[in-house]
């Protein structure tokens, strides 16, 4: 993507310090740190050879902390557009980490998170990719979603596929205080945002399961990305969005764009 968009990269490595148990000692924690420390340098060293060999400005940055609590601060100090990182579906240890990046995300102003969900092909460009299906429910972090993914289309030359999704266990008319419309209403709001932006789209109504129909359109509409807006994390709502997010992660091989209502959209 960023030799495609001549973006500059920021590499993080975020380090997480052991328990380790019958070592008290100064000695085995110096050992201990400095071991991963080199890990990490070996990491970081493979990182910024893939980017001079795609022709990538970059810088490398070390943190410790959790990645949770630490990621967003280097992005900001960094100026970056877009965070992007992987599911690490693989552990269990690796599975909670990204659950509580995803719960932290939509907390504050930061730039929208890329989750890759499969290492991409040789041949894979970011300009190869032809179009991005959206999903928008008429909440706020839906809204946001439209948003980017019309100002991505745009910039791109991209086709999108608006997802508007209702499930069955919430009453088809939603009531205005609670910030969610009605699927009546959000189809005129999102067709005509798109026709305004000049971007080629068509809509899919699902009622029913969200996750089943997001999998199910993104592979029947050979959908290149998948953008899901975020909520802010409080109640029902939160752990809503927390699993349809995980759900989706944990079954396809797209890329996940997750984008809160308070980030902004840059292009280039």
């Amino acid at each position: 993507m960023a030799a495609d968009t001549g973006a500059e990269l920021s590499i993080l490595t975020v380090l997480l310090l052991p328990l380790i148990a019958g070592m008290p000692d100064v000695m085995a924690c110096t050992l201990v740190v400095a071991s991963a420390m080199a890990q990490s340098a070996g990491v970081l060293a493979q990182a910024a050879a893939a980017a001079e060999h795609a022709g990538v400005s970059y810088t490398t940055r070390v943190r410790w902390g959790n990645p949770a609590d630490v990621l967003l601060r280097p992005a900001e100090e960094a100026d970056c557009d877009l965070i992007i990182g992987g599911s690490h579906a693989c552990t269990w240890r690796s599975r909670r980490v990204l659950r509580h990046v995803i719960k932290q995300l939509p907390s504050s102003a930061s730039p929208p998170l890329l989750v890759s969900t499969a290492p991409p092909e040789e041949a894979y460009r970011w300009r190869s990719w032809a179009r991005l299906l959206v999903v928008h429910d008429g909440s706020p972090g839906g809204e946001a979603a439209v948003h980017h993914a019309l100002a991505l289309a745009q910039d791109a030359a991209l086709d999108v596929c608006m997802l508007h999704s209702q499930p069955l266990r919430q009453p088809y008319e939603t009531a205005p205080h609670r910030g969610t419309g009605s699927v009546q209403d959000t189809l005129p709001l999102v067709a005509a945002q798109t026709a305004m932006a000049g971007v080629r789209s068509n809509g899919v109504l699902a009622l029913g399961h969200t996750v089943t129909a997001i999998l199910e359109t993104a592979a029947d509409r050979a959908c290149d990305g998948i953008i899901l807006g975020v909520e802010q994390p409080s109640g029902w709502k939160r752990l809503l969005y927390e699993h349809t997010a995980k759900a989706v992660m944990a079954h396809t091989t797209l890329p996940v764009l997750l984008v809160n209502r308070l980030a902004t959209t840059v292009t280039h």
